[in-house]
Protein backbone atom coordinates (compact mmCIF):
# COMPACT_ATOMS: atom_id res chain seq x y z
CA UNK A 1 0.00 0.00 0.00
CA UNK A 2 1.45 3.36 -1.01
CA UNK A 3 1.94 5.85 1.82
CA UNK A 4 -0.17 8.99 1.50
CA UNK A 5 1.83 12.19 1.81
CA UNK A 6 0.22 15.46 2.84
CA UNK A 7 1.30 18.88 1.67
CA UNK A 8 2.15 21.18 4.57
CA UNK A 9 2.95 24.86 4.12
CA UNK A 10 4.72 26.91 6.78
CA UNK A 11 4.36 30.61 6.09
CA UNK A 12 5.69 32.15 9.29
CA UNK A 13 8.90 33.77 8.08
CA UNK A 14 10.11 35.63 5.02
CA UNK A 15 11.02 32.21 3.59
CA UNK A 16 7.86 30.09 3.24
CA UNK A 17 8.60 26.35 3.39
CA UNK A 18 6.62 23.64 1.64
CA UNK A 19 7.02 19.96 2.45
CA UNK A 20 5.41 16.58 2.93
CA UNK A 21 4.16 15.61 6.35
CA UNK A 22 2.44 12.74 8.11
CA UNK A 23 2.71 13.56 11.84
CA UNK A 24 0.37 15.62 14.01
CA UNK A 25 3.06 17.91 15.44
CA UNK A 26 4.08 19.39 12.18
CA UNK A 27 6.49 22.28 12.58
CA UNK A 28 8.50 21.73 9.42
CA UNK A 29 11.99 20.35 10.00
CA UNK A 30 14.75 19.98 7.38
CA UNK A 31 13.94 16.27 7.26
CA UNK A 32 10.44 16.91 5.93
CA UNK A 33 11.06 20.13 4.02
CA UNK A 34 10.99 19.78 0.25
CA UNK A 35 11.40 23.34 -0.96
CA UNK A 36 11.72 26.88 0.42
CA UNK A 37 10.83 30.18 -1.22
CA UNK A 38 13.21 33.04 -0.41
CA UNK A 39 13.07 36.71 -1.28
CA UNK A 40 15.80 37.56 -3.75
CA UNK A 41 18.09 40.16 -2.19
CA UNK A 42 20.96 39.56 -4.62
CA UNK A 43 22.54 36.76 -6.57
CA UNK A 44 22.60 33.35 -4.82
CA UNK A 45 25.96 32.75 -3.16
CA UNK A 46 26.31 29.22 -4.54
CA UNK A 47 27.80 28.62 -7.96
CA UNK A 48 25.44 25.78 -8.84
CA UNK A 49 22.17 27.56 -9.49
CA UNK A 50 19.61 27.37 -12.26
CA UNK A 51 17.20 30.01 -13.49
CA UNK A 52 13.68 28.86 -14.28
CA UNK A 53 10.20 30.17 -15.04
CA UNK A 54 6.85 28.77 -13.89
CA UNK A 55 3.60 30.27 -15.18
CA UNK A 56 5.41 33.45 -16.14
CA UNK A 57 7.04 33.85 -12.72
CA UNK A 58 10.85 33.80 -12.81
CA UNK A 59 13.01 32.33 -10.08
CA UNK A 60 16.39 30.81 -9.29
CA UNK A 61 16.96 27.31 -7.91
CA UNK A 62 19.76 26.25 -5.55
CA UNK A 63 19.99 22.68 -4.22
CA UNK A 64 21.32 22.08 -0.69
CA UNK A 65 19.76 19.18 1.28
CA UNK A 66 16.45 20.40 -0.14
CA UNK A 67 15.49 22.90 -2.82
CA UNK A 68 15.93 26.63 -2.23
CA UNK A 69 14.18 28.98 -4.64
CA UNK A 70 14.72 32.73 -4.93
CA UNK A 71 12.05 35.15 -6.17
CA UNK A 72 11.45 38.86 -6.47
CA UNK A 73 8.25 38.22 -4.49
CA UNK A 74 8.50 35.20 -2.17
CA UNK A 75 4.72 35.20 -1.66
CA UNK A 76 4.14 34.67 -5.37
CA UNK A 77 6.91 32.09 -5.37
CA UNK A 78 5.25 30.12 -2.58
CA UNK A 79 1.92 30.17 -4.42
CA UNK A 80 3.50 28.93 -7.65
CA UNK A 81 5.40 26.15 -5.86
CA UNK A 82 2.37 24.91 -3.92
CA UNK A 83 0.22 24.87 -7.06
CA UNK A 84 2.95 22.93 -8.87
CA UNK A 85 3.36 20.34 -6.10
CA UNK A 86 -0.37 19.89 -5.51
CA UNK A 87 -1.01 19.40 -9.23
CA UNK A 88 1.93 17.00 -9.51
CA UNK A 89 0.76 14.74 -6.66
CA UNK A 90 -2.96 15.44 -7.11
CA UNK A 91 -3.47 16.62 -3.54
CA UNK A 92 -4.58 19.79 -1.76
CA UNK A 93 -2.91 21.70 1.05
CA UNK A 94 -3.91 19.92 4.26
CA UNK A 95 -1.89 21.80 6.88
CA UNK A 96 -1.13 25.51 7.07
CA UNK A 97 0.93 27.40 9.65
CA UNK A 98 0.79 31.19 9.75
CA UNK A 99 1.18 34.20 12.02
CA UNK A 100 -0.24 37.74 12.09
CA UNK A 101 1.99 39.12 9.33
CA UNK A 102 1.30 36.18 7.00
CA UNK A 103 -2.49 35.96 7.25
CA UNK A 104 -2.56 36.72 3.51
CA UNK A 105 -2.08 32.96 3.10
CA UNK A 106 -5.66 32.38 4.31
CA UNK A 107 -7.11 34.24 1.32
CA UNK A 108 -4.72 32.48 -1.05
CA UNK A 109 -5.68 28.99 0.19
CA UNK A 110 -9.37 29.85 -0.02
CA UNK A 111 -8.92 30.92 -3.65
CA UNK A 112 -6.91 27.88 -4.70
CA UNK A 113 -8.97 25.03 -3.24
CA UNK A 114 -12.52 24.14 -2.25
CA UNK A 115 -11.55 21.46 0.28
CA UNK A 116 -10.86 22.88 3.79
CA UNK A 117 -7.38 22.48 5.24
CA UNK A 118 -7.19 19.73 7.82
CA UNK A 119 -5.27 21.80 10.34
CA UNK A 120 -4.58 25.52 10.72
CA UNK A 121 -1.95 26.64 13.22
CA UNK A 122 -1.60 30.31 14.20
CA UNK A 123 1.56 31.09 16.17
CA UNK A 124 2.95 34.23 17.78
CA UNK A 125 4.48 36.86 15.54
CA UNK A 126 7.69 37.92 17.27
CA UNK A 127 10.65 39.96 16.12
CA UNK A 128 13.60 38.79 18.20
CA UNK A 129 15.93 41.69 17.48
CA UNK A 130 13.36 44.37 18.27
CA UNK A 131 11.64 42.31 20.99
CA UNK A 132 8.27 43.25 19.52
CA UNK A 133 5.10 41.23 19.03
CA UNK A 134 2.67 41.69 16.18
CA UNK A 135 -0.60 40.85 17.93
CA UNK A 136 -3.80 39.60 16.39
CA UNK A 137 -6.74 41.97 16.65
CA UNK A 138 -10.37 41.10 17.38
CA UNK A 139 -11.21 41.01 13.67
CA UNK A 140 -8.39 38.51 13.05
CA UNK A 141 -9.69 36.24 15.81
CA UNK A 142 -13.21 36.39 14.37
CA UNK A 143 -11.97 35.50 10.88
CA UNK A 144 -10.03 32.52 12.25
CA UNK A 145 -12.73 31.18 14.57
CA UNK A 146 -15.54 31.57 12.03
CA UNK A 147 -13.65 30.10 9.05
CA UNK A 148 -14.61 33.19 7.06
CA UNK A 149 -11.21 33.63 5.37
CA UNK A 150 -10.14 30.01 5.13
CA UNK A 151 -11.99 26.86 6.17
CA UNK A 152 -10.23 24.43 8.53
CA UNK A 153 -11.36 21.32 10.39
CA UNK A 154 -8.86 21.77 13.25
CA UNK A 155 -7.39 25.01 14.61
CA UNK A 156 -4.45 25.50 16.96
CA UNK A 157 -4.32 29.04 18.32
CA UNK A 158 -0.98 29.75 19.99
CA UNK A 159 -0.88 33.44 19.13
CA UNK A 160 -1.43 36.19 21.66
CA UNK A 161 -5.04 37.43 21.65
CA UNK A 162 -5.96 41.09 22.26
CA UNK A 163 -6.90 41.66 25.92
CA UNK A 164 -10.01 43.63 24.94
CA UNK A 165 -11.67 40.42 23.71
CA UNK A 166 -13.95 39.76 26.68
CA UNK A 167 -16.73 37.85 24.92
CA UNK A 168 -17.58 36.59 21.44
CA UNK A 169 -19.90 38.67 19.27
CA UNK A 170 -19.95 35.95 16.61
CA UNK A 171 -20.79 32.26 16.35
CA UNK A 172 -17.66 30.07 16.14
CA UNK A 173 -17.38 27.46 13.40
CA UNK A 174 -18.07 23.81 14.11
CA UNK A 175 -14.44 22.75 14.49
CA UNK A 176 -13.63 19.10 14.98
CA UNK A 177 -10.66 19.98 17.17
CA UNK A 178 -9.58 23.26 18.76
CA UNK A 179 -6.39 23.84 20.77
CA UNK A 180 -6.06 27.08 22.73
CA UNK A 181 -3.24 28.48 24.81
CA UNK A 182 -4.88 29.66 28.02
CA UNK A 183 -4.20 33.36 28.49
CA UNK A 184 -6.11 36.16 30.17
CA UNK A 185 -8.40 36.49 27.15
CA UNK A 186 -9.92 33.03 27.64
CA UNK A 187 -12.81 33.82 29.94
CA UNK A 188 -15.55 31.41 30.96
CA UNK A 189 -18.04 33.16 28.67
CA UNK A 190 -15.76 32.66 25.66
CA UNK A 191 -15.13 29.02 26.58
CA UNK A 192 -18.86 28.36 26.95
CA UNK A 193 -19.53 29.89 23.52
CA UNK A 194 -16.85 27.71 21.94
CA UNK A 195 -18.33 24.62 23.59
CA UNK A 196 -21.64 25.34 21.86
CA UNK A 197 -20.18 24.60 18.41
CA UNK A 198 -16.83 22.77 18.73
CA UNK A 199 -16.54 19.00 19.17
CA UNK A 200 -13.19 18.75 20.98
CA UNK A 201 -11.29 21.49 22.83
CA UNK A 202 -7.93 21.34 24.55
CA UNK A 203 -6.83 24.19 26.81
CA UNK A 204 -3.03 24.10 26.99
CA UNK A 205 -1.38 25.63 30.04
CA UNK A 206 -4.69 25.98 31.84
CA UNK A 207 -4.74 28.46 34.72
CA UNK A 208 -8.43 28.27 35.59
CA UNK A 209 -9.02 28.40 39.32
CA UNK A 210 -11.04 25.92 41.36
CA UNK A 211 -14.14 28.12 41.45
CA UNK A 212 -14.04 28.46 37.65
CA UNK A 213 -13.59 24.72 37.16
CA UNK A 214 -16.67 24.15 39.30
CA UNK A 215 -18.65 26.53 37.08
CA UNK A 216 -17.50 24.64 33.98
CA UNK A 217 -18.65 21.32 35.46
CA UNK A 218 -21.99 22.79 36.49
CA UNK A 219 -22.47 24.30 33.03
CA UNK A 220 -21.79 20.92 31.46
CA UNK A 221 -24.22 19.08 33.75
CA UNK A 222 -26.95 21.56 32.82
CA UNK A 223 -26.59 20.40 29.18
CA UNK A 224 -25.49 23.84 28.01
CA UNK A 225 -22.46 22.55 26.09
CA UNK A 226 -24.38 21.21 23.12
CA UNK A 227 -21.58 20.19 20.76
CA UNK A 228 -18.62 19.45 22.99
CA UNK A 229 -17.60 15.80 23.19
CA UNK A 230 -14.18 16.15 24.78
CA UNK A 231 -12.93 19.08 26.88
CA UNK A 232 -9.37 18.83 28.18
CA UNK A 233 -7.25 21.02 30.43
CA UNK A 234 -3.49 20.51 30.17
CA UNK A 235 -1.33 21.80 33.02
CA UNK A 236 2.44 22.01 33.37
CA UNK A 237 4.27 21.49 36.64
CA UNK A 238 2.73 20.33 39.89
CA UNK A 239 1.82 22.98 42.42
CA UNK A 240 1.46 21.96 46.05
CA UNK A 241 -2.28 22.55 46.01
CA UNK A 242 -2.86 20.63 42.74
CA UNK A 243 -3.91 17.44 44.54
CA UNK A 244 -6.20 19.38 46.86
CA UNK A 245 -7.86 21.06 43.87
CA UNK A 246 -8.37 17.69 42.18
CA UNK A 247 -9.92 16.20 45.32
CA UNK A 248 -12.25 19.19 45.66
CA UNK A 249 -13.32 18.85 42.03
CA UNK A 250 -14.07 15.15 42.44
CA UNK A 251 -16.11 15.85 45.55
CA UNK A 252 -17.94 18.70 43.83
CA UNK A 253 -18.67 16.55 40.76
CA UNK A 254 -19.98 13.71 42.94
CA UNK A 255 -22.34 16.06 44.77
CA UNK A 256 -23.62 17.55 41.52
CA UNK A 257 -24.29 14.10 40.10
CA UNK A 258 -26.37 13.26 43.16
CA UNK A 259 -28.32 16.52 42.98
CA UNK A 260 -28.80 16.73 39.19
CA UNK A 261 -31.02 14.52 37.06
CA UNK A 262 -28.72 13.67 34.16
CA UNK A 263 -30.20 12.14 31.02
Amino acid sequence: MRETHKIVVEITTTSPAIGFFWHRKWLISPVHCLVEAHRRTGKPSRKHSENFEIDGVKGTLVVSHHYHTYWEDEKKGAEVLVDLLCDMFRVDVEKLQIKKSTMWALDWIKRRQVIPVQELMVIEDRKKKKKMRNLLNVEDVEQILTNSRCSAHDVTLWAEIPPDLKYLTFTPANFKYLILLNRTWLTLNILFDLCETCQEITIAGSNFRLCEMKQIIKHWLMNKMKSIEDLRFEVSGFARDRLEILENLIEHLTNLYEETNIE
